[in-house]
């Protein structure tokens, strides 16, 4: 009877014996992690940085911005609309030796001479002289979208120049045919058709794409 009574009491003991074993080692294992130095600048938990991330790469900008910072440039003569008023065409109509010719830009004076900048992120592509509209400085933001800058002097650019928004191109100078002596004429072309410069304000480069 003894032996069957041993008997009886042998596996619960081991079975003690065992799940004392590993509460302890259990408890062991934790005293040892939380004495351990742990890197404060990480959460292992959600293993996400707490630190903040600056971004490898900047996003570019895609806004579109005016062509100008002074405050006291005009609006002079807006963008010709086929579909517009016959008022507003008639004020778009740009009167040159004795000629009426629709506005393809929108011009920009000023009583004092302003810089000339940059309204998108592109590449200079071209720079010239012309007899009316002066000096003209082409930048090109892809190969759907094309800006014309004219009746500058002073050009700061050269051709196959990397420009920012906001970057100087040239001072403000002299048009033909008009008397103002501080002028601007921008023209956009989207996919080599003219687009309203008043418009393109209201867009992003991304509709370029």
């Amino acid at each position: 009877m003894s032996k069957k009574r041993l008997r009886k009491f042998v596996f619960p003991t081991i079975y003690i014996i065992l799940i004392t074993t590993i509460l302890f080692s259990t408890y062991q294992i934790w005293n040892i992690l939380r004495v351990s130095p742990v890197n404060d600048d990480l959460d292992y938990v959600t293993g996400t940085f707490k630190n903040d991330v600056v971004p490898a790469v900047k996003e570019e900008d895609t806004t579109i911005g005016l062509p100008y910072t002074s405050d006291k440039v005009n609006l002079t003569k807006k963008f010709y609309d086929s579909t517009s008023s016959s008022e507003d065409q008639q004020n778009a109509l740009i009167f040159y030796e004795n000629i009426y010719m629709p506005n393809t830009g929108v011009l920009y004076t000023s009583p004092e001479e302003f810089d000339v900048i940059s309204m998108v992120n592109g590449t200079v592509k071209n720079i010239k002289e012309d007899e009316i509209m002066g000096n003209i400085v082409e930048v090109e933001y892809n190969q759907n979208l094309t800006i014309i800058y004219q009746g500058l002097k002073d050009v700061v650019v050269t051709i196959n120049q990397e420009l920012n928004k906001g970057d100087l191109i040239a001072k403000s100078g002299n048009i033909k045919f008009t008397s103002e002596p501080n002028t601007l004429h921008i023209e956009v072309y989207k996919d080599g058709l003219l687009l309203n410069p008043l418009d393109f304000y209201n867009m992003k480069t991304t509709d370029f794409s």
